[in-house]
């Protein structure tokens, strides 16, 4: 019976392949959880980012910011006009970039992006 004199608790049995699977893959997880989930640039990336410009900056960075970084050949210096396309690319990278676990505000060394978090 439950704590409230209510129904007798009941699970189904289930077989042991579902059990290894739902509690081993939960139980190897566990440790993951503290784990920051943001994907991590690979070296190639960084040595082309290395090329295009001083990385010195890019300190702890993800695959995102290094792309970004890539893409338009160093930190945004200049916000974009809110309802350009270039905003709203912005706010739509972002947001795919938190999708993708990557949950830090983009690289903004030049403080020119809040308006795209914002909105984001």
């Amino acid at each position: 019976m439950n704590s409230a004199n209510g129904r007798d608790f009941w699970a189904p049995e289930f077989g042991a392949d579902i059990v290894t699977f739902t509690l081993g893959a939960q139980q190897k997880l566990y440790g993951k959880a503290k784990d920051d989930p943001a994907p991590l640039p690979d070296q190639a990336s960084l040595d082309q980012a290395k090329k295009v410009l001083d990385t010195s900056n890019l300190g702890h960075s993800s695959a995102n910011d290094v792309a970004t970084f890539l893409r338009f050949g160093g930190f945004a210096t200049k916000a974009p006009e809110p309802d350009s396309l270039e905003f709203r690319t912005g706010v739509e990278a972002l947001k795919q970039a938190w999708a993708a676990c990557d949950s830090d505000n983009p690289i903004d060394h030049y403080r020119v992006l809040t308006g795209v978090v914002t909105v984001a």
